[in-house]
């Protein structure tokens, strides 16, 4: 697996051991773009540590390797998670109140914290522990 940065288009990509592209993000050059290429990277399952942190080195940067994490080429459990959560959530709020973040494994809800979306969550078979005012976390699915 392989990034790259074009300096041209400020596009980064991802590729294959066979060189086929995975994703696709335009970034901002500097500090932001190695900011985003983590971000970036740990959205399409790649796991935070490896020799790919070695972009913060050298401007502009054109290739670096990284390393992949245990779920090789797909998204984490938390990014699944946090998708889902959402999709659940704007069947019964369509107006968008709500914001879904992934923190890790477990996905973190911003936004009004009223019974009604907690027992929306509870009957979709979510395990929802309510936080601080306007925050529930959801550390996922019921067994069973």
């Amino acid at each position: 697996m392989h990034i790259y940065y074009s300096r041209v288009t400020r596009e980064m990509w991802i590729t294959d051991q066979a060189g086929n592209v995975r994703a696709r993000k335009t970034a901002r050059p500097g500090q932001k773009m190695v900011n985003e290429a983590g971000q970036f990277l740990t959205e399409h399952g790649f796991s935070r540590t490896g020799n790919y942190l070695g972009l913060a080195s050298g401007s502009p940067v054109r290739f670096a390797s990284i390393v992949p994490s245990a779920n090789y080429g797909q998204r984490g459990r938390g990014a699944v998670l946090a998708s889902a959560v959402s999709r659940v959530l704007n069947e019964k709020f369509p107006s968008g109140r709500f914001v879904v973040k992934q923190r890790g494994d477990h996905v973190l809800v911003l936004g009004p914290r009223d019974h009604d979306s907690v027992r929306w969550l509870n009957a979709k078979g979510y395990r929802v522990e309510p936080q601080t005012n306007n925050e529930l976390l959801v550390t996922g699915k019921v067994d069973g």
